[in-house]
């Protein structure tokens, strides 16, 4: 199957203001448009919600880096 768009959801690791992460790389590297979910600070209630709240299309592809599971919430 093809992958149309790349779904990326996690925290810091994830998404970062100032450096390319990994979804950023995965996203150049399998030519995919990147929808980055992620944020800093993000736990797992932030994650979880984000990931339910986003509608998918069959030829999406979503990729998940979770935080240590003592992680809370700690976002603006």
């Amino acid at each position: 199957m093809t992958f149309k768009k790349l779904y990326a959801y996690g925290c810091s690791l994830t998404k970062d203001n100032f450096i390319e992460t990994w979804a950023d790389l995965l996203a150049k590297k399998t030519k995919r448009s990147l929808l980055n979910y992620a944020e800093r600070g993000a736990g797992y209630d932030y994650i979880v919600q984000k990931i339910l709240s986003t509608k998918f299309e069959s030829d999406d592809l979503v990729v998940i880096m979770w935080p240590s599971a003592d992680r809370f919430d700690l976002y603006v």
